[in-house]
C-alpha cells in the first residue's frame, strides 16, 4: 500500500460522528470517502436534532421507551459511544437529560390513584 498511497488526508466535520477521508493515489488519482467515527455524546451527532425530533414525535404517539428504540434502530438512527443499537435504558437516559420523561407508568394514570386536586411532583 506504502507503494500506491502517497498520501492520506482526514477532515472532522466539527466535533461530530462524520470524517471525510481523501486518498491521494500514485499516480495523481485521489478517492474520497465519508466514514463515521464513534463519538462520546448525543450532542456530537450529525443527526442529534432529526434524532431528538423523531423521539418526540413517537413519544407523542404514546410509544414505550421499548417501541421507541425499536422505531429507531429500524429508521437507522445510531447512538454514540460504540453501541449500534438503541434500548428503551438509553431513551430513558436521553430524555432525563433533557428534562422530559417517557410514558408514565399504568399506576400513576389510572383513574382515582390521586385525590381531586393532587398532583405527582413531575407534574
Amino acid at each position: 500500500m506504502r507503494l500506491l498511497l502517497e498520501q492520506v488526508t482526514v477532515e472532522v466535520q466539527g466535533d461530530s460522528e462524520q470524517v471525510d477521508v481523501t486518498l491521494h493515489w500514485a499516480g495523481g488519482v485521489q478517492s474520497q470517502h465519508r466514514v463515521s467515527r464513534p463519538v462520546a455524546r448525543y450532542e456530537q451527532l450529525s443527526t442529534y436534532p432529526r434524532l431528538l425530533a423523531r423521539i418526540e414525535q413517537l413519544r407523542r404517539d404514546a410509544m414505550s421507551l421499548e417501541q421507541i428504540s425499536a422505531h429507531l434502530n429500524r429508521e437507522a438512527f445510531y447512538p454514540p459511544k460504540r453501541t449500534d443499537q438503541f434500548n428503551g435504558g438509553m431513551i430513558a437516559r436521553l430524555l432525563s437529560r433533557r428534562g422530559l420523561h417517557g410514558p408514565r407508568p399504568r399506576a400513576m394514570v389510572k383513574a382515582g390513584v390521586l385525590e381531586p386536586h393532587a398532583y405527582w411532583l413531575s407534574d
